[in-house]
């Protein structure tokens, strides 16, 4: 079965569902592209990072226990460090570490990003 693993950048739930219902590539073609948070009224959710069939990963963590398929979690820094020190150690469903690099620039962000009022929320989908 495929699953998509999701870290959204937002200020809240809402904002993501409001976002993904109205959102088209047409009307943001870079919308994954602005990080820095400066953005954020801009661009006020981007998918910072994602990871295709990596069950391993979503099986291990502890905040995906009872987890329903769709639900946003909001993430604190030490369930982000969780994710990374996973995928430092295990390699993803194609026996590769690609998504280490992307979880390495959400960790470092993390608290500049929460001082700005922007959060970082888990979402998955089978």
């Amino acid at each position: 079965m495929g699953m998509d693993m999701n870290l959204i950048r937002a200020r809240n739930k809402e904002a993501i569902e409001q976002y993904y219902n109205t959102w088209t590539i047409d009307s943001d073609p870079d919308y994954n592209f602005h990080m820095d948070g400066s953005e954020a009224d801009t661009f006020p959710v981007v998918e910072v990072y994602y990871s295709r069939k990596f069950w391993d990963l979503f099986r291990a963590m502890s905040f995906t226990k009872d987890y329903e398929c769709g639900e946003y979690i909001r993430l604190n820094k030490r369930e982000l460090k969780e994710m990374l020190d996973y995928s430092i150690t295990h390699p993803d469903y194609f026996d590769d570490f690609n998504s280490v690099p992307e979880l390495c620039r959400v960790y470092y962000k993390f608290d500049e990003w929460e001082a700005r009022g922007l959060h970082v929320y888990f979402e998955c989908d089978w």
